[in-house]
Parts: C-alpha cells; structure tokens; sequence
C-alpha cells in the first residue's frame, strides 16, 4: 500500500472465520495433523537414518573392505650386458580386508551405541506424535467452546435489544424511569463487546487449530 492509502476491511463488522471444520470427531483432524506436521516428518526420516546406521554396524565385520591397484610401466632385461629387451608391463592388484575392531568388543560397543540413537529417535517420534494429538484435542475442544461463547452473546444482544425497546416504550408512556432505559442501553453495549470478544477469541482458536493440523488447506467442496 502507498503511503497515506486508507486499508478498508471487506466486512463492516467482525466476522467469524472457518479454517477448519470442528463438527466432526477430532480423530480425522489427528490423522492430518500426524501427516502434514513438519516436525513429525524430520523426526521419521531421523528414524530411518538411525535404523540404516544400525544396520550398517551391525553387518560391518562381514563387509570387507576392497583394496584396487593398478600400476603400468617398463620392463626391460637380456643375456649378459644387452638390454635391448624392453616392453610394457602392466600390473592390477586386488585385495579384501576384513576388520575386527577390538577383538570383538568394539563392534559389540558400535551395535550398542547405534541401537540405543535409534531407540531415542523412535522415542522422540512417538513423543511429538503424542504432542500434536494433545495440541489438535486441545484446540478443537476450544473452537467448539468459543463457538458457543458466540452463539450465547448473540442471544445476549437479542434480549438486550428487546430490553432497550420495552424500556424506551415505558418511558414515552411515562410508566418507567429513564434510568432503566439507560441502563438497558449499557447492558446492550456490553453484550456488543461480549459478542466482539468471542469472535476474536473464536477466530484465534481457529488459527490455532490451523496450525496444529499442519496448515493444511483443501480445496471447498463445488456444490
């Protein structure tokens, strides 16, 4: 935006927004959190790494290891002094090891080491797995309590308003106070503000059950 341009919202008042559909049981909104979290994907691929570094210690004492040489140059050579018989030669040498670390013990310690990194990998998978569950649970639990919170202070300004209008009417017949009609006024307003505040705190549960199931966003259906 330019410099001095006024920004004016789409909507003229506060608006409850749907990111995600909390009709349902949680349980689906579980299984796209556990598949588009972020965290959840490192932690399976730092499983897989664990599991292959396992299993290269724990077959590395029958992998030998492949030595390659290959050498080229002259060779000459005769009776007596003469040395007029000279050719190419051209040597390649193989060679397989096998290593033993520490007569046996030092692959024991190697195995150990690796299985007990991915013992931990799995443990910290299983542990954001269960995080995610708890913050979606959480976060669908408060969409559906603010949403109630809505529905309650829409009633609220419902019986607000027929209040203002019963007192306003007793006042013009001169059968109440107009302190009534004032505070019936008030207790419109508040009800206003009780109905801005449960859209604002319903929209931020909205994000937050957003960014729990991973940011996901489908398509509408096309009706």
């Amino acid at each position: 935006a330019q410099t001095g341009q006024r920004i004016v919202p789409a909507e003229q008042n506060l608006v409850p927004i749907t990111l995600v559909d909390v009709s349902d049981d949680p349980g689906s909104l579980i299984a796209q959190g556990l598949h588009y979290r972020p965290e959840l994907k490192e932690a399976q691929c730092l499983v897989a790494a664990a599991c292959e570094q396992f299993h290269r210690q724990k077959y590395a004492p029958f992998v030998p290891s492949v030595l390659l040489g290959l050498s080229q140059t002259g060779f000459g050579g005769g009776l007596g002094s003469s040395l007029e018989s000279i050719s190419g030669r051209t040597d390649f040498d193989a060679a397989l090891t096998w290593e033993l670390r520490g007569l046996g013990y030092g692959e024991q310690a190697a195995r150990r080491s690796t299985a007990a990194q991915m013992e931990q990998a799995r443990f910290r998978q299983v542990r954001l797995m269960d995080q995610v569950a708890r913050e979606i649970t959480e976060a669908h639990a408060q969409v559906r309590c603010r949403r109630e919170r809505i529905i309650i202070s829409e009633q609220g300004i419902t019986s607000a308003e027929d209040s203002v209008r019963r007192n306003l009417d007793r006042v013009r017949h001169g059968q109440g106070l107009p302190i009534e009609a004032l505070q019936s006024v008030r207790a419109l307003e508040e009800a206003r503000l009780a109905l801005v505040t449960a859209i604002t705190d319903y929209n931020a549960a909205q994000f937050q059950l957003h960014r729990a199931t991973g940011c996901a966003v489908f398509a509408p259906p096309v009706e």
